[in-house]
């Protein structure tokens, strides 16, 4: 599923080539039903729950860029410290992940509860995280950003 500021496309990968199932505008006055028709086509590919990779729009990552270091050298509350400098969040607000790419460091971080709302969102209509996500342009950052997540998140009532 990938999410965007306008809305969510449903984008099945087939041989390779990633193709547009269908999507729903946010403005969309029967989002709700046009969200049930998008599990309802997955439902077609996959037997429910469905497992998704939800691609979180770059508007809501942080991204940042440091002089190489060796990761494993370096104290990643530190780093992520650095990352979110100018923001209000801390550590413990977001998942963080790095990667290395010829001499620099590239940063990305998402909140927690940026990821904890889309799972909802998602989950309502047939869905199941198993990732997150999100394709910055390359000179932010080399590869697509995978953030993993030590404990899963949880759902609130």
């Amino acid at each position: 599923l990938d999410l965007s500021l306008q809305g969510i496309r449903l984008v099945y990968h087939l041989k390779g080539s990633p193709t547009v199932l269908g999507d729903v505008a946010f403005t969309d006055p029967r989002r709700h039903a046009r969200m049930s028709g998008l599990g309802a086509i997955a439902a077609r590919h996959s037997k429910p729950p469905i497992d998704a990779m939800i691609v979180v729009p770059c508007e809501y990552v942080v991204f940042g860029s440091f002089a190489s270091h060796d990761v494993a050298e370096v104290n990643m509350d530190t780093l992520i410290s650095h990352l979110l400098k100018g923001t209000n969040l801390t550590s413990d607000d977001v998942v963080a992940v790095f990667q290395s790419h010829e001499a620099t460091l590239f940063g990305a971080a998402v909140e927690r509860r940026t990821l904890s709302e889309a799972r909802q969102f998602v989950s309502r209509y047939g869905f199941k995280p198993i990732g997150y996500t999100t394709h910055p342009p390359r000179q932010i950052f080399p590869v697509c950003a995978v953030f993993n997540l030590p404990t899963p998140l949880k759902l609130s009532e």
